[in-house]
Formats: C-alpha cells, sequence, structure tokens
C-alpha cells in the first residue's frame, strides 16, 4: 500500500539534533514532498532541518501552553493547515535512580508527558 503524503504539512517536535530521530523523521517527511515545521527548544540545527525540508524552523518549549498555541499558529498563517503532528520531543535523565532529583523528575513528565499532551490538543 502506498500513503501519499506529498503537499501534506507536519510539525516534528525535537528537530534539531542532526543525528537524532527527530532529524531522520524531518527527513523522511521532506523525502515524501511533505512540508515540515521543525520545532525544539535548542535553536542550534533548527533552521538547517527546516530548510532541507521547504519548511520553516520553530522554537518552542513544548511545555508552555502559550508557546505551542504560538507555534500551530504559525503553521496556520505560513501553510493553512496541519496534517501531521509527530511528538517527537523528549528528555531522560540517566543514571541511578536514588540520584534522580524531583527537578529532574518533574522535567522528564513536563517535556514527556504534558509536551506531547499539549501539542496533542493545539494540533
Amino acid at each position: 500500500m502506498y500513503l501519499d503524503l506529498n503537499g501534506k504539512v507536519a510539525i516534528v517536535t525535537g528537530a534539531s539534533n542532526p543525528a537524532g530521530i527527530g532529524r531522520a523523521i524531518v527527513q523522511a517527511l521532506a523525502q515524501s514532498a511533505v512540508k515540515v515545521v521543525c520545532t525544539d527548544i535548542v535553536e542550534t540545527h533548527l533552521q538547517e532541518a527546516a530548510e532541507a525540508a521547504d519548511g520553516s524552523a520553530v522554537r518552542t518549549d513544548i511545555t508552555d501552553p502559550a508557546a505551542v498555541d504560538a507555534l500551530i499558529q504559525h503553521v496556520l498563517e505560513r501553510f493553512g493547515r496541519l496534517d501531521i503532528l509527530v511528538n517527537n520531543a523528549a528528555v531522560f535523565c540517566f543514571g541511578d535512580a536514588l540520584d534522580y532529583s524531583i527537578a529532574d523528575f518533574d522535567r522528564t513528565l513536563a517535556v514527556n508527558l504534558r509536551g506531547t499532551f499539549l501539542c496533542s490538543q493545539a494540533a
């Protein structure tokens, strides 16, 4: 079965790392002629990801509802539609669980759960 994505518009969160899963998703979507809005809290390399995908780059803290709303507004103003949302952004703290701070735990929940919820709800 063939899925025609030509002309679709997508958001990929967590897209800035050149060696990350988000960037690989951006590249795969771009090969299918999808216009990709690349977003991440880290701006380094974000613009180059967007340029490779005939899209745009928007620095977004996905834990902030106003920032997520602004991201969706950008997509609608620039492309007039949103067809695909890839909730790829995530944080991980590696190490002994006994050393995992409450701040680390809260940040993990904020990005991995709240951010995914906010993006999905806004989309």
